[in-house]
């Protein structure tokens, strides 16, 4: 899975930023765990990498941070901001 041709990953400095979907204008704003997720994508991980990424920078339960990964791909599903 990866971002859309049309959507752009926007930050300023440490903060999380947001996505913007230049296709439709639409903003998704971003958290730290969500950010990371977004940069896992960004270099080509696999929902395991991503997993991996949360597990260890925010000290979660692999399931805890499986099914954060999982419903924040899902919600970026539905805005329509990636795809396979």
């Amino acid at each position: 899975m990866r971002l859309r041709g049309d959507v752009v990953w926007r930050r300023a400095g440490d903060e999380p930023g947001f996505l913007f979907a230049r296709a439709t204008g639409g903003i998704f704003g971003l958290n730290r765990a969500s950010a990371l997720i977004v940069a896992g994508l960004v270099e080509g991980g696999s929902v395991e990498d991503l997993v991996r990424r949360v597990t260890e920078s925010f000290q979660v339960f692999e399931l805890t941070a499986r099914q954060d990964v999982l419903s924040l791909l899902d919600r970026m599903k539905r805005f329509d901001l990636v795809e396979d």
